[in-house]
């Protein structure tokens, strides 16, 4: 509902678009107060738009409508920015079955242009800088044979062109960009490799320091294990499924071994650890006897 304080006015917003208000997000003033935006998830999850309401009417309309035939996930996969105070809308989508990135006409409701398309999937997103007119964001599953699970940082212009990726180290990469977006602290590391931690330029990559390197030298001496990362063949004869085996620090290749999976099972996420971990509860559990393996 809509007040205008200046006629003492009452406005309803249609509702059409949102019949059973489920779930709304909180309400966004255009800067010029011309109207309001919201989100909309329908209970099923099969509908979720962004709609704007005009200020001085109160009709609806959805900027943008996704409505999958199977599911539209939300969760940790949603995002909405709008450039120049909504004329256009960067959002993500699972559309065509990988999760991108799409340039929307904010008059229209019309995908201007995919901003990231192929098989490989966005998995966040970390700035729009719209006089750049470009994103940055992270990705899995750009580089044929790595783990596809890996994240690297990359970025992209609008409509499309001029993709780059940040940093290619074979590694999982954990980022954080300057208020600027000029520079990102990259720490990158592997289950079977120690973290290390670069400043780079975020127009290119290019790496204008190390900033550190951890030494494990103690912790192997002491007896620390890595644990293996292994890939193998689903029953569809065609995915890779990748996991981890973790040995006891005083593994002997002649003994047997009982073998417990750790495993939170569901489709909706990934769960296998990819950065350098000193200590988990799986290595405790192989301590005492056990061969422990997770597997996504």
């Amino acid at each position: 509902v809509l007040f205008r304080i200046d006629s003492r006015r009452q406005l309803m917003v249609d509702p059409e678009l949102f019949p059973n208000p489920y779930a709304l997000s909180r309400l966004v003033w255009r800067k010029d107060s011309s109207a309001i935006t919201f989100e909309y998830n329908q209970r099923g999850h099969q509908v979720f738009r962004v709609i704007e309401a005009d200020a001085a009417t109160g009709a609806a309309r959805a900027v943008v409508s996704e409505e999958p035939k199977t599911f539209f996930t939300y969760s940790g996969k949603k995002y909405r920015h709008d450039v120049a105070d909504g004329r256009e809308v960067v959002w993500m989508s699972e559309r065509d079955g990988w999760n991108h990135l799409y340039l929307y006409d904010g008059a229209t409701g019309a995908v201007k242009n995919p901003i990231t398309t192929g098989e490989w999937v966005v998995r966040a997103v970390d700035g729009v800088d719209e006089s750049r007119r470009r994103v940055w964001f992270q990705a899995s599953g750009r580089t044929a044979g790595e783990d596809p699970y890996f994240i690297h940082p990359c970025s992209v212009n609008l409509d499309g062109s001029g993709l780059v990726t940040l940093a290619e180290e074979p590694a999982h990469h954990r980022v954080a960009y300057s208020s600027d977006l000029k520079f990102l602290i990259d720490t990158y590391s592997r289950v079977d490799q120690p973290p290390v931690c670069v400043l780079r330029r975020a127009s290119d990559g290019q790496v204008l320091m190390e900033v550190e390197r951890a030494d494990i030298s103690a912790l192997v001496k002491a007896g620390w294990r890595a644990p293996e990362v292994f890939t193998a063949r689903g029953r569809d004869g065609n995915t890779d499924i990748w996991g981890i085996i973790v040995r006891p620090s005083r593994f002997n290749a002649s003994r047997k071994y009982p073998v417990i999976e750790n495993i939170y099972a569901g489709p909706h996420d990934s769960f296998v650890p990819k950065s350098f971990m000193a200590y988990s509860p799986m290595m405790s559990l192989a301590e005492v006897g056990f061969i422990v393996v997770q597997i996504d």
